[in-house]
């Protein structure tokens, strides 16, 4: 009986959810950048591209498994912003209205649906693979956001698959 008593308080004091939690990763060190265009012009591009690094390092820095370094040398991994762009889905969506006014006047429009997406190379020594962020074909304002935030969410699968094969500095 005293056994059993022991064992059930024991049980109490020890609940199985604090025994059976995942042990937490250590978070790696990431540094977000793009490549200078040729010369160190500016462009629309490079300005896109700047502002994609923006959008992935705010996302990046509120994950628990990384921590986002400006210094490239004290980096585990590295994320280059390569390009964004707008893909075609193949979709399309038609939009039209009527008006009544001494007569029927129709117009529709029809457009293309496009996946708003930002390319990242994903580097650790001389692994690279790429990552994709898209934002939905529907959304207007703020989808190269969405799809940095949906780059981080990659990235950080990424980093829980892979954790214990990163090399950390």
């Amino acid at each position: 009986m005293k056994a059993t008593s022991l064992l059930i308080i024991s049980s109490l004091a020890f609940p199985t959810s604090v025994l059976a939690q995942k042990p937490e990763i250590q978070p790696v060190r990431v540094h977000v950048f793009t490549a200078p265009t040729e010369g160190g012009f500016v462009d629309v591009n490079s300005k896109q591209r700047t502002d994609s690094v923006k959008d992935l390092q705010r996302n990046i820095s509120k994950k628990k498994t990384a921590i986002v370094v400006e210094d490239q040398s004290l980096a585990d991994i590295t994320l280059e912003i390569v390009g964004r762009e707008h893909i075609p889905t193949g979709d399309t969506t038609s939009r039209g209205f009527t008006t009544l006014s001494w007569g029927i006047r129709h117009h529709t429009e029809t457009t293309a649906n496009k996946l708003g997406t930002v390319h990242i190379a994903l580097t650790v020594g001389s692994y690279s693979t790429p990552i994709n962020g898209e934002c939905g074909e529907t959304q207007l304002i703020g989808c190269w956001g969405t799809a940095a935030k949906d780059a981080a969410g990659k990235i950080e699968k990424w980093i829980k698959d892979n954790h214990t094969r990163i090399p950390r500095k």
